[in-house]
């Protein structure tokens, strides 16, 4: 009788220790990187406003004093780089071009590795672009 006494009890315990086990929240591990999970204009986007600006929002909080003109760069035809200003707050880089764009041309918007979060950790290059229309809404 004390055998199957035993017998219940390990069982018992075997069985509510997998169940407590499985009752554990798991928790997405984070990131290594911050991601930018949005983009003005979207990848890829025609027929773009010719006097747009250009948004990236990312996954985490950055260091503001990483995304900077050099940091967050928007190229033109023939890669020639565009002059602009570009501003933060919150999650949101924009970059404010000086001139309007070209109509009908394609505009590669890149966030370089020196871009950091809080924590500055530098992340791999990130790359989007659009292309232009013919009209403005000014």
């Amino acid at each position: 009788m004390r055998k199957f006494k035993v017998k219940k009890m390990f069982l018992l315990a075997l069985v509510l220790a997998a169940f407590v086990a499985g009752c554990v929240r798991e928790q997405a591990p984070s990131p290594a990187f911050p991601t930018v999970v949005a983009t003005l204009p979207v990848n890829g986007a025609t027929s773009v406003l010719l006097n747009t600006t250009v948004s990236a929002t990312f996954s985490s909080v950055m260091a503001p004093a990483t995304i900077i003109t050099t940091t967050f760069t928007l190229t033109g035809p023939g890669g020639i780089a565009i002059t602009g200003i570009v501003s933060y707050s919150g999650t949101i880089a924009v970059f404010t071009p000086a001139v309007s764009l070209a109509a009908f041309s394609l505009y590669v918007a890149t966030i370089t590795t020196g871009a950091k979060i809080q924590a500055a950790t530098r992340w791999p290059p990130i790359l989007y672009g659009a292309t232009t229309g013919v009209w403005t809404s000014r």
